[in-house]
């Protein structure tokens, strides 16, 4: 079976955020100075940084779907880890 190209980009985002030795914390934080500067009200999350590390987000207990996030949150977290975008949009 194929790896799931969600968790394989989240895997590379993850040992990108490491690299820089970034906190989800921090990088969170940096991509929503990122999107502000573009879209006053866009919005990024620690729990949405953590969706895209895991390449799924919760939905209820124990229930989880494929992270599915915003082009511009992508956008955001490969200019904080410093990764090309395609690596995420890809996925």
């Amino acid at each position: 079976m194929a790896a799931d190209p969600r968790k394989a980009a989240g895997q590379e985002l993850r040992r990108a955020r490491e690299d820089k030795g970034l906190s989800i914390r921090a990088a969170s934080r940096r991509a929503q100075e990122w999107l502000q500067e573009r879209d006053k009200s866009a919005s990024f999350s620690e729990a949405l940084w953590r969706n895209l590390e895991r390449g799924e987000r919760s939905v209820s207990a124990g229930l989880t779907v494929p992270a599915n996030p915003k082009p511009q949150n992508i956008l955001a977290a490969s200019a904080v880890a410093g990764i090309d975008p395609v690596v995420l949009l890809a996925a």
